[in-house]
């Protein structure tokens, strides 16, 4: 994951090949183990660059409509249940910033 997270910062949007990441982002937000506060918050911010990344190359809806057909949105709505406060803020920013009100036309299309 550290090493997604890295590459995420440096790699062309159009270079990165979604298939495989978004399906393992969501496996480890949903893992439930003994450094899952560590594990989830490198996953959410990995998961954030990613959306950040797809917003400047204008294909935010499509990212973020891939996401939520997998369960995305709901694993990070349930993220928003975490005891620890920093899973909780980003969960929280993540859906506020790309799945807010603004963004709703995303799954209009649906």
């Amino acid at each position: 994951m550290y090493a997604l997270l890295a590459l995420t910062g440096e790699a062309d949007f159009h270079s990165i090949n979604f298939n495989p990441i978004l399906p393992m982002i969501l496996a480890c937000l949903e893992a439930k183990d003994q450094d899952e506060d560590d594990l989830n918050k490198v996953c959410l911010n990995l998961l954030k660059n990613l959306l950040k990344k797809a917003a400047r190359a204008r294909e935010l809806e499509t990212l973020a409509a891939q996401f939520e057909l997998i369960g995305g949105l709901n694993c990070l709505e349930s993220l928003q249940y975490s005891p620890s406060n920093m899973v909780y803020q980003k969960a929280l920013h993540i859906i506020e910033r790309y799945y807010g009100v603004a963004n709703c036309s995303i799954f209009a299309q649906l």
